[in-house]
This record gives C-alpha cells, sequence and structure tokens, in this order.
C-alpha cells in the first residue's frame, strides 16, 4: 500500500489498520501539543493519514499538494475546533518538500477552492485548490525526522514534489475537542484523553495489533476502519463559510 491517493487506509483515519500510526497518536510530547493548541484536555483523533510522498524516480507524475485549506472538506463546526499536526517519520527538507506555508493566511477564514479532480499530480482526491496565492510570500516548514508542525485548519498551505531519492514519509493527525462538531450530526472519533460525552461522536474503542509500518491489518481493523469511514464521509461536505 504506497499510493496515498488511492488507498483509503493511507489516507482516511490510518490510526485504526496501522498499529504504529495508532501508537504515535498517543504519543504524551504530541498530545500535549494538540491539548494546548485546542485549549482541552479532552482530546480526540478524528483523523490520521499517511501521506507518503514518492522518490522522484518512483511517481508516475510529480506529486504534490496544490495550495489548499484542510478544513475546505471536514465539515466540522467551529473549524478551528480542531488542529492539524504534521509528524516527520523521514526528513522534510526543501528538496524533500517540505510544507510550504502563507503565515497568518488563518486569519482571512474559508477560502473559495477551484476543483481539479483530474490534476494527475495532485495528491488531494478532489485536487481542490486556492488560486491566486502570492507563492513568493511562502515560508518553508522544513522538518527532521522525529520532529513535528501544527497548523490551523484555516491555514493555506502546499508542498511541491519531492525532487530526491529518499520516499518522504510522514503522518498528519487531526485532534479535536469533543466539543466540535460534524456538520451532519454524527462523526467517528477516537477518545484519546480525558472524556466525551458528546453524542454528536460514535468513539472508536477497538485498537489495531502493533504491527510493522508496512503489515497489512487483520480482518477486524479493517472492519473498524470501514464502520469509521463510512461515517466519517457522512460528514465530508465543503464549508459552510466560504468567502
Amino acid at each position: 500500500v504506497k499510493d496515498f491517493k488511492k488507498s483509503d487506509l493511507l489516507y482516511y483515519k490510518s490510526h485504526l489498520v496501522f498499529g504504529v500510526v495508532d501508537e504515535l497518536a498517543r504519543h504524551p510530547a504530541i498530545v500535549a501539543a494538540a491539548q494546548d493548541a485546542l485549549g482541552s484536555r479532552d482530546l480526540l483523533l478524528w483523523d490520521s493519514s499517511v501521506p507518503l510522498k514518492p522518490a522522484a524516480a518512483a511517481a508516475t507524475a510529480p506529486q504534490h499538494f496544490p495550495w489548499h485549506q484542510d478544513a475546505t472538506y471536514w465539515g466540522l463546526d467551529p473549524a478551528d475546533g480542531a488542529v492539524s499536526c504534521w509528524v516527520a517519520l523521514s526528513d522534510a527538507s526543501r528538496a524533500h518538500a517540505c510544507m510550504r506555508v502563507i503565515r497568518g493566511s488563518h486569519a482571512a477564514g474559508q477560502r473559495a477552492h477551484a476543483l481539479r479532480p483530474a490534476d494527475p499530480g495532485s495528491m488531494l482526491r478532489r485536487g481542490q485548490r486556492v488560486d491566486g496565492v502570492d507563492d513568493a510570500a511562502a515560508e518553508a516548514m522544513a522538518l527532521r525526522a522525529g520532529e513535528m508542525s501544527l497548523h490551523h485548519p484555516w491555514a493555506l498551505h502546499c508542498s511541491g514534489p519531492n525532487t530526491t531519492r529518499e520516499d518522504r514519509v510522514g503522518v498528519v493527525l487531526v485532534y479535536a475537542s469533543p466539543s466540535t462538531a460534524p456538520h451532519n450530526g454524527r462523526g467517528s472519533a477516537t477518545l484519546i484523553a480525558g472524556r466525551c460525552d458528546a453524542a454528536h461522536w460514535a468513539l472508536s474503542s477497538r485498537r489495531p495489533a502493533a504491527r510493522g509500518a508496512g503489515s497489512v491489518a487483520d480482518a477486524a481493523a479493517l472492519e473498524a476502519h470501514a464502520q469509521a469511514l463510512a461515517l466519517h464521509r457522512g460528514a465530508l461536505q465543503a464549508s459552510r463559510r466560504p468567502r
């Protein structure tokens, strides 16, 4: 499983099928950072993904993330009731195509996105992108393996093609406070810290077996992932507050 865009296991709720992602999501330093960012001791893991960006020679087309905002198709209210934690499992230098951001862009709120689903190089399934971004104003968020960055759901960010001989491997962990609610009324999440009594969350309690990063998940883990994904997809819709 290496094609991020085509694999549901890499694209959505990877922590339900990969034990290493589940364990990483519970790392005390990561949990504490997410709690501080959200101002909540009670913490849910709403989503996770493994955006594997292949080495230059392995890519059939230059793989990139266009300028976008994470919140666009999350369908969460409020949008700032969640935070993205990007954890580097390998070096993510400029050459590896680290994330690039527009500082302070979250303050402008949700922006309109154009859809380019036919873009073969976009690692976003809808090919969503924000046009007209001043690329010269972008700041590189280079990370060494083991480092992490956090960003707001409305932060404008992108990343270009990996030009090295090494895969760029990272894990994205999206945490939310229990008071954050899916637009469709009910969603799936995993309780990481504290408690959650909110009726709008169906809590996933099953944890995947501890296996290597390349291992195939067991049938029970795949079923838990499928059930959570059914709820998750019901919550995925464009933001109600385009600007």
